[in-house]
């Protein structure tokens, strides 16, 4: 469900936050990709959590895994930030094109509690954040870091009418006039998770 913001005062370039749930290397979300290329400024984002599941451990190619152990393990030990790892461990693979934004800004996170603790010791600046990836419905209001989740966290999450993707079919405002979640129009095609 979609409602009207009273003041609608942000915009894509206001967020310096990203959460990317489930945006794996897959051939047919290549236009997906193609179309976040053109849309998204990466370098504008001081964090990006990387809410894939079901992947392949591998920190040698992943960069959000390998800085989520040379924080959370080699640095500092928090079994709480790694046991979610190993628990939704898998075979698949973080997107190709994904892989190529990432720096040492970008972190393997899969709940909410990594991600508030996360955000309260890394990036504590950071209220705003865009989530891309999919797949709407499914993954992104079933998994631990989803949007169910995420209201409960005291942040701001956004999307826009094309941030996310369908299985199947091509997402658009519709899916989320649709959604069982209220979401603000904040103009510009991003719209707020109501809490």
């Amino acid at each position: 469900m979609i409602t009207a913001s009273i003041s609608a005062n942000k915009t894509i370039n206001d967020l310096k936050g990203l959460v990317c749930i489930d945006c794996w290397e897959k051939k047919d979300l290549l236009s997906y990709y193609q179309l976040l290329e053109q849309r998204i400024d990466f370098k504008q984002f001081d964090s990006i959590i990387v809410a894939n599941y079901e992947l392949l451990l591998d920190s040698s190619t992943d960069l959000s895994q390998h800085n989520v152990l040379e924080v959370y393990s080699w640095s500092t030990y928090t079994p709480e930030m790694l046991l979610p790892i190993m628990k939704e461990a898998r075979s698949r693979k973080t997107s190709n094109w994904l892989k190529t934004k990432f720096t040492t800004n970008s972190f393997l996170i899969l709940t909410p509690q990594g991600m508030k603790y996360h955000v309260s010791t890394s990036v504590p600046h950071i209220t705003d954040w865009l989530v891309i990836g999919g797949g709407w419905g499914m993954c992104t209001h079933n998994r631990p870091l989803s949007f169910d989740s995420l209201k409960t966290l005291p942040y701001n999450f956004y999307i826009t009418d094309w941030s996310m993707y369908s299985d199947g079919k091509t997402f658009t405002k519709k899916d989320i006039q649709n959604d069982r979640l209220t979401w603000i129009d904040q103009g510009n095609s991003l719209y707020k998770l109501h809490s």
